[in-house]
């Protein structure tokens, strides 16, 4: 007689044949409530860790970066998922992210406190301008006005508002590999939905 497994143990074992990286990542997800397939599939942790390994030193070479439609593609996938990443450590659960071709994107979540939507609406902006400088030289300065008005209205400005910054940028310090690990399945798909 043959024994089948079923789905759930092939993803279970999937699963637990994944780096330390990735699985924290996958149960991020999950204490949001992301379901695990859900956490699996949408991670982007079965991409080629090759692919997905941070490095400030950026590729090609300025103008190239700037007018390729693929890296439009790739920053904006970078910055939602930075915004992807903060809910998640934050403890919110993200609900969809989607970019455009143009370069264009965003990112829905649950609701939120409004300290926390801060950071969240902060870290597409931290991460282009402070970890990927190199690689999206065009954008060191900028971001998403949208982005950049919800940190100012969510913590009220002044100190509050360098705080969400700061805070942002220390969460994304510590998880920079899950950013572009969520950053290549979104570039791929262009459409995550948790």
């Amino acid at each position: 007689m043959t024994i089948m497994e079923s789905q759930d143990v092939r993803l279970h074992r999937s699963f637990m044949e994944l780096h330390d990286e990735d699985r924290a990542l996958v149960d991020l997800l999950r204490r949001t409530g992301v379901d695990f397939s859900g956490a699996l599939a949408c991670s982007g942790v079965f991409r080629p860790r090759g692919e997905r390994m941070y490095s400030a030193a950026g590729s090609a070479d300025p103008w190239t970066r700037m007018s390729d439609p693929d890296a439009r593609r790739k920053r904006a996938a970078e910055h939602e998922s930075a915004h992807l990443l903060a809910a998640v450590v934050l403890g919110v659960r993200p609900r969809e992210a989607r970019i455009e071709d143009d370069g264009s994107g965003w990112t829905r979540h649950d609701e939120a406190p409004p300290e926390k939507r801060a950071v969240i609406a902060a870290a597409g902006h931290v991460w282009i301008s402070e970890f990927r400088g190199a690689e999206f030289p065009a954008d060191t300065g900028g971001g998403c006005g949208d982005d950049l008005r919800e940190v100012t209205r969510a913590s009220g400005g002044g100190l509050a508002e360098v705080e969400a910054y700061q805070r942002a940028h220390d969460l994304l310090s510590a998880h920079p590999n899950h950013v572009l690990c969520l950053a290549g399945q979104l570039q791929l798909s262009g459409r995550l939905v948790f």
